[in-house]
């Protein structure tokens, strides 16, 4: 950001509508700063940089920074070329909102600001997604200046869907369960904690290859804390995506009974504790059995698909009686029930 033009700019514009419009002078320079670094991430990663002031022809990166006192701080977005925009202007004076240089714009635009974010995520900063009357804007956050971005916890939904496993790793790992218990459970029931949860499973899956040992040991607490969180803020109850993150870890780097995610053991057992009831009460309650075990069972398809990797055990003999009692339950199901499974797989009509 050229000091002698953007600033420049900016101390005019004080100079024209009031101080008391802008934030304090450490906060304008601060600001400035902040500017200058996301600018130069940006230029270094190959996109050009677009200014307020500059001739607007071909597409780029544009950086504000904006010192009013009511959203100030750095902003990033993409700017179309002016040649894409001029394509879109019939169809927009038609209201043609289907046509495809509409269509093909917002793609471009919505792929090029992701790209954005991931570059800067990157290079250290964190930013925050929020909508308001003028749109949706993406704020690169000051983040040693103690800058939360409007006090939230987690990234919104999109940023947190960019974020990569490394990224997602160190943003968990900055969240203290001791300061979460003292913020307001309003706010944090609006954070995207079932997202985090899925997003931080499906990276460890696509990354699972690559951990070493220490950091299966790290990643099977984090995965604890993201699981605990998602259902201490986020009101997500029990069901299968635990098993079937363990079930595509254990298939993708096979046994590794010394760390908790990749315990075929500690899996089988896992799935045994969701079951209503022990075993030895199962055969009293046969007029019940498909009622009671109905959605526990949801597990079982996951647990089939890993069922060759679970050692010899008791729990293995217990596991096999549960899959007999609950193939009997199937059989012995009304008629009406058994013909509206099949029809929901396809395989026969309704009644």
């Amino acid at each position: 950001m050229a000091d002698s033009e953007d600033r420049f700019a900016h101390k005019r514009k004080i100079l024209i509508l009031g101080l008391e419009n802008f934030v304090d002078e450490e906060h304008r320079v601060r600001i400035w700063e902040l500017g200058e670094r996301v600018e130069a991430v940006v230029q270094a990663a190959g996109i050009a940089v677009i200014r307020d002031n500059d001739f607007w022809s071909d597409a780029g990166a544009r950086v504000s920074t904006n010192i009013f006192k009511g959203k100030p701080g750095v902003y990033i977005s993409w700017r179309s070329s002016e040649a894409m925009v001029e394509k879109i202007e019939e169809p927009v004076l038609a209201r043609d909102a289907t046509h495809p240089d509409i269509a093909r714009l917002h793609k471009v635009s919505l792929a090029m600001e992701r790209a954005l974010v991931r570059i800067v995520h990157a290079s250290g900063f964190a930013t925050h997604r929020f909508s308001n009357d003028d749109g949706t804007h993406t704020k690169v956050l000051d983040v040693e200046a103690g800058d939360r971005g409007d006090g939230r916890v987690l990234p919104l939904s999109l940023d947190l869907e960019l974020m990569e496993f490394t990224e997602l790793v160190a943003l968990v790992n900055g969240l203290a369960i001791a300061e979460l218990a003292g913020l307001d459970p309003e706010q944090l029931a609006e954070e995207p904690w079932d997202l985090l949860r899925e997003h931080f499973h499906a990276e460890l899956v696509r990354t699972c290859r690559t951990l070493t040992d220490q950091d299966w040991q790290h990643c099977a607490e984090l995965s604890g804390k993201v699981v605990h969180l998602a259902r201490t803020y986020g009101g997500e109850s029990e069901d299968a995506t635990d098993y079937e993150i363990f079930a595509h870890l254990l298939l993708r780097v096979g046994t590794r009974p010394e760390f908790p995610l990749t315990d075929p053991a500690r899996l089988l057992r896992a799935f045994l504790d969701e079951l209503p009831y022990p075993i030895e009460e199962a055969g009293r309650r046969t007029d019940r059995l498909y009622d009671d075990l109905h959605d526990p069972m949801g597990n079982l398809a996951w647990a089939r698909r890993v069922e060759h990797l679970f050692p010899s055990s008791a729990d293995l003999d217990e596991y096999r009686e549960w899959q007999r009692l609950w193939n009997r339950a199937l059989d012995d199901r009304p008629k009406w029930i058994r013909q509206m499974d099949l029809s929901r797989q396809g395989r026969l009509p309704p009644p």
